[in-house]
């Protein structure tokens, strides 16, 4: 199970930094100021990095999930066909199916991108954009959510993407905004630290979006899962959802001290100090986010109630 819950977080991992990589290609776009076109560039290829990683990460929690439900060894499950049956005569082998078929052309669509000489248009990043998120949003189809045979299976379904999109927004956006802070810090030009200062107020606008999002869809994610209220109280699930609860409110603390705070300080004129400050506080962000990751690979695969 530790095994599982690792890979599942490498695959969560990739697959969100993939979104935040071409939201920030995007976003960079239009601000000739920032003269980024080498750093849209560096994102491109990160991002095709992060798409093979999160293509092989899929096959791996293919094979863990094969591996889990029979208990055997891979070699095991492989021999016996329990792989095979996962994929062939299972609802989820259909949803694998699609996954892998999102995620093979998003690798290709973005490896398409770095090769191609010159950066690619708007339309074309922002397909690659929606490719990414999709690549994301369809790890609902393998959750809790999915198995929900009751009457609200399909709104706990919806909660669950919607969730997901906006994790994959929020989360995926920290570690480029950090490089482009860290880019004001180390230029020690006004206009640069002006444009930068625009980015991080458009991602703090888009941030205080998907938060509210994500707690208004983890409010009903919660609520549709536990089956009374002991679930949230006793076993694993209960103790794995309470340590997600506190690193998400010291997250929400932490950005909001960076959008109402050292943000608007990037434009004094001594603004190295600020973005340094910024980047420190936006690292143990993205750590904040990176322990959440971890928690949510667990919670995928654990079951409300007590441990048994």
């Amino acid at each position: 199970m530790l095994a599982l819950t690792a890979i599942r977080a490498v695959h969560f991992a990739a697959a969100i930094q993939i979104v935040g990589a071409l939201l920030f290609v995007c976003m960079m776009g239009r601000l000739p100021a920032l003269a980024a076109d080498r750093q849209r560039r560096g994102l491109l290829r990160a991002s095709a990095v992060l798409a093979v990683i999160a293509f092989a990460s899929a096959l791996a929690w293919l094979l863990g999930q094969a591996t889990n439900m029979t208990g055997h060894t891979l070699r095991q499950a492989w021999n016996d066909g329990a792989v095979g049956l996962l994929l062939f005569k299972t609802h989820a082998g259909v949803v694998w199916w699609a996954r892998f078929g999102i995620a093979g052309a998003t690798v290709t669509v973005v490896w398409a991108l770095v090769c191609r000489r010159g950066l690619p248009s708007e339309a074309t990043l922002f397909a690659a954009l929606l490719l990414a998120i999709a690549n994301f949003v369809s790890c609902a189809w393998l959750s809790h959510a999915a198995s929900d045979g009751g009457p609200y299976g399909s709104l706990h379904l919806a909660a669950q993407a919607l969730h997901l999109f906006a994790v994959s927004l929020w989360l995926g956006g920290l570690i480029p905004l950090a490089a482009l802070v860290s880019r004001a810090f180390c230029r020690r030009d006004r206009s640069v630290a002006a444009a930068v200062q625009a980015v991080c107020m458009s991602f703090g606008n888009i941030a205080i979006l998907v938060v509210g999002i994500i707690v208004i869809s983890g409010i009903s994610i919660t609520w549709l899962v536990v089956r009374d209220a002991t679930d949230l109280t006793t076993g694993s699930y209960a103790a794995l959802l309470a340590l997600k609860l506190v690193l998400f409110g010291l997250m929400l603390i932490v950005a909001g001290v960076n959008r109402f705070r050292l943000v608007p300080r990037l434009a004094d004129p001594d603004h190295g100090s600020a973005a340094a400050r910024l980047w420190w506080s936006m690292l143990a962000e993205a750590i904040l986010g990176s322990a959440v990751l971890v928690i949510i690979g667990a919670l995928g695969i654990t079951s409300p109630g007590a441990d048994e």
